[in-house]
């Protein structure tokens, strides 16, 4: 698959559908989802060939469902996700073993640390 654009659902609250997704040849923007509460759907998520991006889903409170990805060739971002707390984002993007470009990481949600402890 070449680019995946999950862009401007007003209705969408799941990704469910996308499991056998393994790989994005390129870039992978999901934004602008105002109902998204998961990325549940995307768990086999493993490489993204350009970008990662993930901005402005208003409500989507976790990020911790692309667990597989291990490599993105460029960028990741995931950026003005308000109900995402700061240190999902930082442990999203830590988990990711092969970045190729720049992290960018701020502003979402509550900087508490306290919200990422089991």
């Amino acid at each position: 698959m070449g680019n995946a654009n999950i862009t401007g659902n007003t209705d969408l609250a799941s990704l469910t559908g996308l499991e056998q997704l393994t790989s994005v040849g390129q870039d992978l923007s999901i934004s602008d989802n105002d109902e998204l509460l998961s990325l549940a759907g995307l768990e086999h998520l493993s490489t993204v060939g350009r970008d990662l991006s993930i901005t402005e889903n208003a409500i989507l409170p976790r990020g911790t469902e692309l667990g597989e990805l291990s490599s993105v060739g460029r960028d990741v971002s995931v950026v003005d996700t308000p109900r995402l707390p700061q240190c999902e984002a930082d442990e999203l993007a830590a988990s990711v073993a092969t970045v190729g470009g720049s992290v960018t990481m701020t502003p979402n949600g509550d900087t508490d640390p306290a919200l990422c402890q089991d």
